[in-house]
C-alpha cells in the first residue's frame, strides 16, 4: 500500500503543478518602438495629355469581327450592311473585318476587348473570357 500511496501522492503533486503553471499569467513582451518612417515625397503632377479619340468615332471605330467560315468577301459585304444599320441607329462608326483564322479572331478580341465585338461560337467566347 505504501507504493500505491506514494504513486497517488506523486500524481497529485504533478497534476497540481501543471494546473498552477497553466493559471499563471502569460509573460508579455515590452512594446517595441515603431521604426521612424519617412514622409512621402510629392511627385509633380504630369501635364495633361490629349485625350484619345472616343470609341465609336471615325478615328477609333468599333471593330466587328466574323469567323472566316465562308469566303471573306461575302462576310464583309453582309457585315457592311449591318455596320451601316448600326451606324444609323447609334451614330457610332463600325469597321467589319474577317481575321485569317478562328484563333486570330479570338486573339484580336482579347487584345482589345473594349472596342471589339465578334460573332463567334460559344466555345470561342468561353476560351476568350478566361
Amino acid at each position: 500500500m505504501n507504493k500505491c500511496y506514494m504513486f497517488v501522492l506523486l500524481t497529485l503533486i504533478v497534476t497540481s503543478a501543471m494546473i498552477l503553471s497553466a493559471c499563471a499569467p502569460a509573460a508579455t513582451e515590452a512594446p517595441t518602438e515603431a521604426p521612424a518612417t519617412e514622409a512621402p515625397t510629392e511627385e509633380p503632377t504630369p501635364e495633361p495629355t490629349e485625350a484619345p479619340p472616343a470609341i465609336g468615332s471615325p478615328e477609333h471605330p468599333i471593330k466587328v469581327l466574323f469567323v472566316p467560315s465562308v469566303d471573306a468577301n461575302i462576310i464583309v459585304t453582309g457585315g457592311e450592311v449591318m455596320a451601316q444599320a448600326l451606324n444609323e441607329a447609334t451614330g457610332l462608326t463600325f469597321e467589319v473585318t474577317v481575321p485569317t483564322s478562328y484563333a486570330a479572331t479570338i486573339e484580336e478580341m482579347c487584345a482589345s476587348p473594349t472596342d471589339t465585338m465578334a460573332f463567334i461560337p460559344g466555345l470561342g467566347y468561353a476560351i476568350a473570357s478566361q
